[in-house]
């Protein structure tokens, strides 16, 4: 099942930017383990579930980590302020499997333009529900992350990093 992105509404980040916390990025938390952009890279992201074994029925959080190059920054989420693709990702889980509320991210920084932008690292988290018919077999779930990395002279091309994180479904217990 496919979940397109879930981005912050304007009046989301509003209460958020109200509440003292626009401008602030989540360092990637344990669990979460995003290498940083090699030479040549701008960006690098990675998936995580916890837990990662899961009984069916039981909630999960799908977290996508991304980290950004010193001097860049990724554009933030929702509706873009000029020609910029917002940070968006796109949820693929197991048939059956079901999205609890949105993505949940902090608030991206404002520029001097009014861009919404994220700078250094950042952490998106979504909440789900495994399948209560889930088997035995090991579950994939995948991301699609759709981001727009620039500098202070130039953007680059929109690009797409796919993600997978694979989890086990704990035996059944025969009390």
């Amino acid at each position: 099942m496919k979940l397109s992105s879930g981005v912050i509404s304007g009046a989301l980040f509003l209460a958020l930017a109200a509440a003292g916390c626009a401008g602030k990025t989540a360092a990637v938390p344990v669990g979460v383990v995003v290498p940083e952009p090699a030479s040549g890279q701008i960006v690098t992201a990675a998936i995580s579930v916890h837990p990662d074994i899961l009984r069916p029925g039981q909630e999960f959080v799908v977290s996508v980590g991304v980290r950004i190059a010193p001097g860049y920054h990724i554009q933030g989420p929702g509706p873009a302020k000029g020609p910029f693709q917002p940070t968006a990702i796109e949820l693929e889980i197991p048939d059956g499997s079901v999205a609890v509320g949105d993505w949940k991210q902090p608030a991206p920084g404002v520029t001097r333009s009014g861009e919404f932008i994220y700078t250094d690292s950042v952490i998106f988290e979504r909440r789900c529900r495994a399948s209560l018919n889930a088997g035995t077999e090991p579950l994939s779930i995948a991301a699609t992350l759709r981001f727009q990395a620039c500098n202070d002279e130039v953007c680059r091309p929109p690009a797409t990093l796919n993600l997978v994180a694979r989890v086990r479904i704990a035996e059944k217990s025969t009390r």
